[in-house]
This record gives structure tokens, C-alpha cells and sequence, in this order.
């Protein structure tokens, strides 16, 4: 009786949604800006302990989308999508592009105002519980995407702000699927949107990395720089 009453307590997907944009500062804030330009760096654990520090540069526009990732002593890798198909590049070497549920994922990421129409993208989404996550007390959202992954997301039931994800993915020819936890939290506000400045990842609990965001720029990107490289190599 207690579960069932705790039940019909829940909200629903849409309230939780709504308290999720109202955190971030609205949807005038999430949609106000035309680009971004979002400087970092992520920090990279190796197995052997090792930690590889990478600088990145991410330009953004509505479902255009590039990276530059720095590794010291390796140049650079590129990735992006350029309105119609995702794409990377290591240095060197030529680019790949992304087809089928992949494509359908980068398109998703370069949507710049994903977070104020998060349900368009899931065939289903509901709120299935309060869970402890990322050390807060989170709404648990399970959702299946449009091209049927299952997806975890957790909002802190007493901010409303997203606090992280957890999800399956297939490494490489695997026969098990990796699981997948990301976590945010340090928001900052820039020119009120609030955006999360920390990034933890891990994959079956195990440390992956760290990113950190140093600056948010908006409405400075050219359009130029989404262009995809040739099939030949050059960008």
C-alpha cells in the first residue's frame, strides 16, 4: 500500500521536464543563442594510471555541431556533424562518417536546444522512481530513444537540474554491453542559462575521466567551420 500511494505521488515526465528548464534559467535562455562556442579540457584515465589531458574546442548551432580535441604529442582530432551527417578524424588520417542509429545520435547532440524538447527524441518516457545518484536524490526517468536505446536520466528532485545519465553501449565486436554512467554538477550560470561545468564519466563503475568547461562564448561561431572534411582527407 505504501509503494502504490509513494507511486501516485511521482510526477509526471512533463513536471519534472518543466522543473529541469526552469533550473536551467527557462526556455528563452536555452534557446537566446544563436551559437556557442565552449572551451574545456577533459582529463583521461589509462589503465596503467596514466592521465592524459585533452583540450577541446566545441562550435555549436542549431544541428551543426564541430570539435577539436588536443592530445599533446598526438595533433588533433575532429569531429562534427554538418547539418545532415556526423563525422571524425583522427590526425592524419581520413575522415569517417556516421550512418543509421550512430547518425541519428550526432544529430540528436547537435540539436543546441536539445534540453527544452528532451520527450521529441524517445518513443517512450516515465518516471519510474526517487533514486539516490551522483549522491542526490534523483527522479529516475527511463526512456527509450526513437531509434530504441534505453536511457537513464536522473534530475534532482530538489533542484531540478540534471545530475546524470546511465545507459548501455557496445564496445567495439563485444558480446556484453559496457554500462555507462556520466555525471554533471558544478552549474555555472552563463549569460543565464546554467550550464554544468564538470563532467565524471565511467564505464561498469570504473573511472573513465574527468571534463571541465572554461568558458562559454555566445554567438561568435562562423558558419564555415561546420563544413565536413572531404572524402579525400582535408577539412
Amino acid at each position: 500500500m505504501i509503494a502504490f500511494v509513494l507511486a501516485l505521488a511521482l510526477p509526471t515526465v512533463s513536471q519534472v521536464q518543466a522543473h529541469f528548464v526552469r533550473a536551467l534559467g527557462g526556455s528563452a535562455a536555452i534557446t537566446r543563442p544563436q551559437s556557442t562556442t565552449t572551451r574545456g579540457y577533459n582529463v583521461l584515465y589509462g589503465k596503467d594510471g596514466k592521465r592524459t589531458r585533452v583540450d577541446y574546442v566545441i562550435y555549436a548551432a542549431n544541428f551543426k555541431r564541430a570539435e577539436i580535441d588536443d592530445v599533446a604529442g598526438r595533433g588533433e582530432y575532429r569531429s562534427g556533424y554538418d547539418g545532415r551527417t556526423g563525422w571524425s578524424m583522427d590526425p592524419g588520417g581520413k575522415p569517417q562518417f556516421l550512418s543509421g542509429s550512430v547518425n541519428e545520435s550526432a544529430r540528436r547532440d547537435a540539436d543546441m536546444y536539445y534540453f527544452a524538447h528532451i520527450p521529441i527524441y524517445f518513443r517512450s518516457m516515465d518516471v519510474v522512481g526517487i533514486e539516490v545518484f551522483g549522491g542526490q536524490r534523483c527522479y529516475h526517468v527511463r526512456g527509450t530513444t526513437l531509434w530504441g536505446n534505453e536511457n537513464n536520466q536522473y534530475y534532482s528532485v530538489a533542484s531540478g537540474l540534471l545530475v546524470g545519465y546511465r545507459f548501455h553501449q557496445w564496445l567495439g565486436a563485444a558480446p556484453d554491453k559496457a554500462e555507462t554512467i556520466q555525471l554533471f554538477d558544478r552549474y555555472k550560470s552563463f549569460d543565464g542559462l546554467m550550464i554544468s561545468t564538470r563532467e565524471r564519466d565511467f564505464r561498469d563503475g570504473v573511472p573513465l575521466g574527468v571534463g571541465y568547461v572554461t568558458s562559454v562564448a555566445f554567438n561568435d561561431v562562423e558558419a564555415h567551420l561546420f563544413t565536413a572534411p572531404t572524402a579525400r582527407g582535408g577539412w
